[in-house]
């Protein structure tokens, strides 16, 4: 994967922009301060894979469940 996108899966846009820039261009990022009582909040939903990005959501679970 390295070869094909290099670095652009550490971006804010990640393998979406990196595949189709425009429509990663017209994604709105919320960043604020996480809530953890609240399960809609987006760094609740981060941490235990709930984003809607498959690519993310596994990783996060896999984290979880192994530790690496």
């Amino acid at each position: 994967m390295d070869l094909k996108y290099g670095d652009a899966m550490y971006k804010l846009g990640g393998l979406e922009e990196a595949r189709d820039f425009q429509a990663a261009k017209q994604k709105n990022y919320v960043w604020r301060q996480s809530n953890a009582q609240d399960p809609h909040d987006p760094f609740v939903c981060w941490c235990e894979g709930r984003t809607g990005v498959p690519f993310i959501d596994a990783n996060m679970k896999e984290l979880v469940a192994t530790g690496y």
